[in-house]
């Protein structure tokens, strides 16, 4: 004997089965909104507790720069100036490897000797004066994580010919010289060793870079990969209030890591 809920599966098989699709005349209206009626209040005061929370988190201080910090986006070549310029690439750049450093001490890892960053990725500059939580968001809006990432010599090597390529890039714990004319580098300094494409290196980077982003298809001979759980934002709210903590000021030096022969 069939249970009753056995009787009922079979009753709505049947009614489905026997429904019949209908065409029917769809009509299209245009509603026009009325700023005179008044607006739902539960949902208004709800919106506005959430933007007002917002507001005092993103408004939060945590540090202060006397001088601004210049983004060095760009489209296409990255002219020497705008490289030489980019003080907020240079400083975010030391954030990020020095957060990588200590996540790989922490987590008994190779130290990686130099990051590689995309200038695009940062996506606003920071004015003189006190820096908040929602100007880091506005130069990093993206969820990007910091990786580790372990090369061969050659594919360094190759790495460092992209870079020349397009100007500049946001480097730390690298230097190189690039030769204007034929767009290919012609020192390399990592970490404090001249570069040697016998050595294998560990290294730094974002996962949008390792995916192939702006270009830097290396990383897809990438001998290893390792994955921090970092956000590249969550180093640069870190390194600027630790910075700031440490010195009461942000003022990041003019360091000529990318250099320019002719």
């Amino acid at each position: 004997m069939l249970r009753f809920t056995n009787w009922l599966f079979l009753g709505i098989l049947f009614l489905v089965a026997s429904c019949k699709p209908q065409l029917r005349n769809i009509e299209s209206k245009n509603f026009s909104i009325d700023h005179t009626k008044q607006s739902d209040s539960l949902t208004t005061e709800w919106l506005k507790s959430y933007k007002d929370s917002m507001e005092k988190s993103m408004n939060i201080s945590i540090a202060k720069t006397s001088i601004p910090l210049k983004s060095s986006r760009a489209k296409g070549i990255i002219e020497p100036e705008i490289q030489q310029n980019g003080n907020l690439a240079r400083i975010c750049s030391d954030y990020v490897l020095q957060s990588a450093r200590e996540w790989s001490r922490n987590n008994s890892f190779p130290l990686p000797v130099f990051t590689v960053l995309n200038h695009n990725g940062f996506r606003n500059s920071i004015s003189e004066g006190v820096i908040t939580k929602g100007n880091i968001f506005e130069v990093m809006p993206f969820d990007n994580e910091i990786v580790l990432v372990q090369l061969s010599g050659k594919t360094v090597d190759s790495l460092f010919q992209y870079i020349s390529s397009i100007g500049g890039s946001a480097v730390s714990g690298l230097s190189l010289e690039i030769d204007l004319n034929s767009k290919q580098y012609t020192d390399a300094i990592v970490g404090v060793n001249k570069f040697d494409s016998r050595q294998t290196y560990w290294m730094c980077t974002s996962d949008f870079l390792l995916q192939g982003g702006d270009g830097y298809i290396q990383f897809a001979n990438a001998k290893k990969v390792i994955k921090t759980g970092i956000l590249v934002r969550d180093a640069l709210l870190m390194g600027f209030e630790n910075e700031f903590q440490r010195s009461k000021q942000i003022n990041p030096q003019l360091q000529p890591r990318i250099r320019y022969a002719k």
